[in-house]
């Protein structure tokens, strides 16, 4: 069998600091997300009993590293999305993660790495964010028909209470209309 045969048919093997107790393995995490050296890494682990090379601390930090700047890079979009334009609808932003999860399906199958549960546990938990969106999206048109409701009933009582004792006492209608006017705005505000 060809080396790419076994690659795509088997599991990825878990390299020495894979093994590693976690509060050492996210020791080096930090290390190099901070930019320390493979060497330096390796010295650190060599510290603590633990015979890492230069290049094993190499192989695990590479892929670790890349991760992470993917993760950063998909990080920041997401934020530059919605921060581009806060009324866009937020599907855009479901959309947005969809396709990246896809790239990343697509990816691993073309990697050999796609296994049969990665594609049903994509599956579901894009359902999941679907049905979430979906849910968080029927809420906020709740919320703002709601809103309307309040600002049109805000309105209607402004009228009555000028028509009733607008004439006769006008400084009180109009404090009571800057009341109406400050209770309206927060409503405004929640939404």
């Amino acid at each position: 069998m060809s080396k790419e045969g076994k690659k795509a048919g088997k599991n990825k093997s878990r390299g020495k600091i894979d093994l590693l107790p976690e509060e050492v393995k996210s020791e080096v995490n930090s290390k190099l997300i901070k930019g320390d050296t493979y060497g330096d890494i390796s010295g650190y682990l060599k510290e603590l009993g633990n015979d890492i090379s230069v290049s094993a601390v190499h192989r695990y930090g590479k892929e670790y590293v890349d991760t992470f700047k993917k993760i950063r890079m998909v990080r920041d979009f997401a934020k530059a999305i919605a921060e581009d334009n806060p009324e866009r609808p937020s599907t855009e932003m479901n959309e947005t993660l969809n396709a990246i999860l896809t790239q990343q399906l697509i990816e691993k199958a073309i990697n050999g790495d796609l296994e049969h549960k990665d594609l049903l546990n994509f599956a579901k938990a894009a359902a999941a964010m679907q049905n979430a969106q979906t849910n968080t999206e029927r809420a906020k048109g709740s919320a703002h028909k709601a809103a309307g409701e309040v600002k049109n009933a805000m309105n209607s009582l402004k009228l009555k209470v000028f028509n009733e004792i607008g004439e006769k006492h006008p400084d009180l209608v109009e404090a009571i209309m800057t009341i109406a006017d400050d209770v309206s705005n927060q409503s405004d505000l929640k939404i």
